[in-house]
């Protein structure tokens, strides 16, 4: 029991042997204690299906709900991205957030493709969290045309500057023009970072 969380951990036998009544079992521990953490090992897109069933049952109550989003985060892995994607636009803004927070956090390649998708999400807080995961988790150049574009025209400077500093770590020479115009954003912190970025390529910045 850490910080008030009481932990069930699951083996990765359950997922194996497919046994429902052990699933059955995690469900019900975390509708009796809404406090609970689940500590996955295994069979996680399982996990996550019925996590997210649970979340929309009209039965449960809204503290049993929340206890279910919650755990969302434990079921992520790069095993059930397809799972993950539909849940960047549900209903419950909560569980939104976690997902795509949850993603940043755990970004490892094979995550490319989804992160490309954040990066074009109506949703800014979607789209910041897949800038500062590109930034400080997991560069690819696939990445390196976009962030050219929403250097300049990403309204949410939470996206602006983390392209800058990728841009900038990562010496992305292609992209000095869109570096040099963000000389000028409206933000202080988008100005900062595309000065870094330049300067850590060589380029000249008037003081």
């Amino acid at each position: 029991d850490k910080g008030g969380f009481q932990t069930y951990e699951v083996s990765e036998a359950i997922g194996r042997i497919g046994d429902s009544q052990d699933l059955e079992d995690l469900i019900g521990r975390i509708k009796r204690t809404p406090q609970a953490k689940i500590t996955l090992r295994g069979f996680r897109a399982r996990i996550l299906d019925r996590l997210i069933i649970e979340i929309d049952a009209p039965q449960l109550n809204d503290q049993q709900k929340m206890a279910m989003v919650r755990n969302v985060r434990y079921a992520i892995s790069l095993e059930n991205l397809p799972e993950l994607r539909p849940l960047l636009t549900h209903k419950n803004r909560t569980l939104v957030k976690i997902v795509s927070r949850t993603i940043a956090e755990v970004a490892e390649p094979g995550y490319e493709a989804i992160l490309l998708e954040m990066l074009n999400s109506p949703n800014r807080s979607i789209r910041a969290d897949a800038a500062i995961a590109i930034d400080q988790r997991l560069w690819s150049v696939v990445f390196a045309s976009i962030l050219r574009d929403k250097l300049i025209n990403d309204p949410y400077e939470f996206v602006r500057a983390p392209a800058a500093e990728a841009l900038g770590k990562y010496k992305v020479r292609s992209a000095i023009p869109e570096l040099q115009q963000a000389l000028t954003d409206r933000h202080d912190w988008v100005r900062r970072e595309a000065a870094k970025a330049l300067r850590g390529m060589g380029v000249k910045v008037g003081e």
